[in-house]
């Protein structure tokens, strides 16, 4: 008798995750073809994403399905060039991050020599890190995001002198790239 009730309640319950599985899923299912969440909504958010927000003529659709201050993960529909039979192939479920610029900065360390004719090994400032995603402390040169109304070498200066405590002479621009070609992830400037 305690066994049979035993079952039943665990079935019961069981069940009832099941079908709250199946409606949660119906629900986001129906939101996503009915309603215009992506008129700057989320579907879900932990705060409002302030960075930019890439589309390009060949976007057809950006459906934010969450968001952060941080990051932004959205669904674009995207329409590819022609085919070689001029067909236009259309590619409904294309995963995109948002997420805001950031500036890497090699600090070349201060020479000891005063020559700048002498071929001198030049030897640059590395840091040591721990961050969530890595098991182990790593080495690192200077970096972090681009904030709102600063260009990549005003975010260089500050990131610098927020992490070593000094202040360089020289700027360079070694070029911006970005991160994931096909996902976003946003641009990296190499100063």
């Amino acid at each position: 008798m305690v066994t049979t009730s035993l079952r039943y309640r665990v079935h019961t319950k069981r069940k009832c995750l099941i079908w709250a599985t199946i409606l949660l899923f119906a629900i986001i299912v129906i939101l996503r073809k009915t309603s215009k969440y992506h008129n700057n909504k989320c579907l879900l958010s932990y705060g409002k994403y302030s960075g930019s927000i890439y589309t390009t003529n060949d976007t057809l659709d950006n459906k934010c399905l969450i968001e952060s201050p941080w990051m932004r993960v959205a669904q674009h529909t995207v329409q590819l060039p022609d085919d070689n039979e001029g067909k236009k192939k259309v590619i409904d479920d294309w995963l995109f991050i948002d997420y805001h610029d950031r500036i890497n900065v090699l600090v070349e360390a201060p020479s000891n020599n005063n020559n700048p004719k002498d071929n001198q090994e030049h030897k640059f400032i590395i840091l040591e890190q721990t961050k969530y995603a890595l098991d182990t402390p790593s080495y690192a040169i200077v970096g972090g995001i681009i904030e709102s109304k600063e260009d990549a070498t005003l975010a260089a200066k500050r990131e610098v002198q927020e992490e070593l405590s000094i202040t360089c002479n020289k700027w360079h621009s070694l070029g911006k790239y970005r991160t994931d070609v096909n996902r976003g992830m946003g641009y990296v400037s190499m100063i």
